[in-house]
């Protein structure tokens, strides 16, 4: 969690090896005044990338709690102070995964997080092996959050 603000141990599988096989592969929105979603019309609780299955697969995520609707890092898990989760989707390990770490339970919900901090520079994360799936399908949502994060790192510059 600390290159990236997020790591499989928090995530887990979303439709993927028998874990929440008829989950939308979408991403819900928390925080859609961050300027990562500048120009996409995304409201909160509002879902993009469904359509092409942005998560799927592996996914990151990071321990977190939920206050008046919204998630927030515990940053017990070496995710970097300055670290806002952005949206989220939810996702699980499969059975026997869990036997690799002893202290883990079983039974926890993690969550595949898209999430950005800054030290020393800006890094943002999908948490998903399948964002350029939206890329692919031209998700307007997908396409116009890339668009946003690659004019503003090579701005930064």
């Amino acid at each position: 969690n600390q290159l990236t603000g997020v790591g499989f141990l928090w995530g887990g599988y979303h439709r993927s090896h028998g874990q929440y096989m008829d989950g939308s592969g979408a991403y819900r929105v928390h925080r859609p005044d961050h300027w990562l979603f500048q120009g996409t019309n995304l409201k909160r609780d509002d879902e993009f990338g469904g359509k092409d299955t942005v998560v799927g697969y592996e996914c990151d995520g990071c321990e977190m709690t939920w206050k008046d609707g919204l998630p927030f890092p515990t940053f017990r898990d070496g995710t970097p102070s300055s670290f806002e989760i952005l949206a989220t989707c939810p996702a699980r390990w499969a059975p026997g995964d869990c036997y690799w770490y002893d202290q883990f339970p079983q039974d926890r919900e993690g969550a595949a997080v898209l999430g950005t901090y800054t030290q020393g520079g800006t890094v943002v994360t999908v948490g998903s092996t399948d964002w350029a799936h939206g890329l692919r399908g031209n998700d307007p949502a997908v396409v116009q959050i890339t668009r946003n994060v690659l004019e503003r790192l090579a701005a930064e510059q």
